[in-house]
């Protein structure tokens, strides 16, 4: 999904793919970007009024992404 995002333009599913990626980068360790891209499908979700997935978006960013960035920014 991401792929067919980047060569075709974003969708209105394509926040929920770009943070299910955050997450899987989140899992391997690379929290920046992890954040980056959870933040990017927030922001698409609220440009497309995507009511079927801006819950479930907020809910990965909030418990798989944003916890890591949180305590990476706490350290420094």
């Amino acid at each position: 999904m991401i792929n067919l995002s980047l060569k075709y333009g974003n969708a209105q599913a394509s926040g929920f793919a770009y943070c299910l990626y955050g997450m899987s980068l989140a899992n391997q360790g690379d929290y920046q970007t992890a954040y980056e891209f959870g933040t990017l499908a927030l922001k698409l979700d609220r440009h497309f009024n995507s009511t079927q997935l801006i819950y479930k978006n907020n809910n990965i960013f909030t418990h798989t992404i944003n916890p890591y960035n949180q305590q990476v920014q706490n350290i420094r």
